[in-house]
């Protein structure tokens, strides 16, 4: 199981690459910069079976994508600059594709920490 802390490294390489890619980042680490952050995305994209490109949406500011508990059908969220709410939503994908279904507690405390994300007061420290 991936900890939050090995996550938060991840997606923190990721964006780094990001930057890079978008030359925010010094020339001489620039390609270093987009080799460990492509790696970075692969590994979250193998571990979390992401092919909705999640990720690279919530990196993006753009909305997440599940499938609906109910209905079944492609549902949308938007979640905040939140990495503790984004790792809880991609734990949540994950049993998705691996046909498990999360405990009540779990949905709930995703649930409250995606709503404090969307929130205009709330800032992650």
């Amino acid at each position: 199981m991936m900890t939050s802390r090995e996550f938060r490294r991840l997606v923190v390489a990721v964006s780094s690459g990001y930057a890079a890619a978008d030359k925010r980042v010094d020339a001489r680490n620039r390609e270093e910069f987009l080799r460990h952050g492509k790696w970075a995305l692969g590994v979250l994209k193998r571990y979390f079976h992401d092919t909705d490109r999640n990720i690279e949406r919530w990196l993006q500011g753009e909305k997440c994508v599940f499938l609906g508990a109910v209905t079944k059908a492609p549902t949308e969220i938007q979640i905040g600059n939140d990495l503790d709410a984004f790792f809880y939503f991609m734990q949540f994908y994950k049993m998705q594709k691996e046909d498990r279904e999360p405990d009540e507690d779990f949905i709930d405390y995703m649930a409250l920490l995606i709503t404090r994300s969307q929130s205009k007061e709330w800032e992650e420290c």
